[in-house]
């Protein structure tokens, strides 16, 4: 992508300020969610510790860049169980005295939290969306963000680089428009990818 976007750009001389456009254009699209920065039907796993209520990084790296928690399981014998989500300001009130096998959750300052409390050690399973980590190299094979959303990307970094760097404000708006084009057809690819064929009904 480096070298393309050198040519595209007819830069050869910007080498350090392209790979810093690749890496905001990347940030900047981490917290939006894509059919690639999904969890998938395994989703990320982490164990309890008896006696143990929130759960942090140190139980699962990926745990404090989970955007947006879908459902999370508890496996008990083999079967996946759904724990019920509830907001922080009712989790004290609902906590249980005793502990035992969880059957709430609270995700709050990225952080879990179980109710009860684990009286041993579960297997739980969340799934959601997550922050998919940009390239660590050059030679990194299959990265999404190189693959899945390169056009997006690539279109994201060269306008970067003509706002911040060249100072070209019509080729930047040009390269906008290819942005927002490659956006909305990965938009479309994710929501093709999830949707269910039903229309869900309403209360008012």
């Amino acid at each position: 992508m480096k070298a393309r976007i050198a040519d595209e750009i007819s830069r050869a001389d910007l080498t350090t300020q392209i790979g810093y456009a690749i890496t905001d254009a990347i940030e900047y699209y981490q917290p939006i969610r894509f059919y690639f920065n999904e969890t998938n039907a395994a989703g990320l796993t982490f164990s309890t510790v008896a006696s143990q209520e929130t759960y942090t990084a140190s139980d699962n790296a990926t745990l404090p860049w989970v955007y947006d928690v879908d459902d999370v399981f508890v496996v008990v014998g083999g079967n996946n169980y759904r724990l019920m989500r509830i907001e922080p300001t009712l989790y004290r009130l609902n906590q249980a005295s005793a502990s035992g096998q969880p059957y709430e959750y609270m995700w709050n300052k990225q952080q879990f939290s179980f109710n009860p409390v684990p009286d041993a050690i579960y297997s739980m399973i969340v799934t959601g969306h997550y922050k998919v980590a940009a390239p660590a190299s050059d030679a990194e094979a299959s990265n999404p963000w190189m693959v899945d959303a390169e056009r997006m990307i690539r279109s994201a970094a060269k306008r970067i680089l003509y706002q911040d760097i060249i100072l070209d404000g019509e080729a930047a708006q040009a390269c906008a428009l290819a942005e927002d084009e490659a956006f909305w057809r990965l938009k479309g690819t994710t929501n093709k990818f999830t949707a269910t064929g039903y229309v869900k009904a309403m209360q008012f």
